[in-house]
């Protein structure tokens, strides 16, 4: 086991016995490299779905909207560190701080069948969620 530095940082290796069946993905440099880098002060953010990202490892990830491709072109350009998130799919019930209300299709019908609607705001949550359920 490695001991901890003058620092008094806690590596992962501090913290696993030699019973443990774990093999680190990082050795105790590779730590300790990352605890000495210089994090900026404002780091661009990758969100990313379906893809979970461990230290020390190295796999392809697939970068399709607009804004995260461009995100990649001005990191490489520039200082090379983004921080990465791990983006979930949101559901209603996550947005509201109550329970959803279901539409009254009679009522909805009746007084929207064969008219024209204006809702504004519809590239927010909720205002999509209107014209979805519209």
């Amino acid at each position: 086991m490695r001991k901890k530095n003058k620092k008094s940082k806690l590596f992962l290796s501090d913290i696993i016995n030699e019973d443990t069946e774990f093999f680190p993905l990082m050795s105790d440099e590779d730590e300790e490299n990352i605890a000495n880098e210089d994090t900026p002060k404002i780091l661009p953010i990758l969100p990313l779905r379906n893809t979970v990202l461990f230290p020390g490892v190295v796999i392809p990830i697939t970068v399709g909207r607009d804004k995260s491709i461009k995100l990649i072109k001005d990191v490489y350009k520039g200082t090379k560190s983004l921080g990465v998130v791990s983006q979930k799919d949101l559901s209603i019930e996550d947005l509201l701080s109550r329970e959803q209300v279901r539409p009254n299709l009679e009522l909805l019908s009746k007084n929207i069948n064969s008219k024209v609607v204006l809702v504004t705001g519809a590239g927010g949550s909720i205002g999509s969620e209107l014209c979805n359920q519209i």
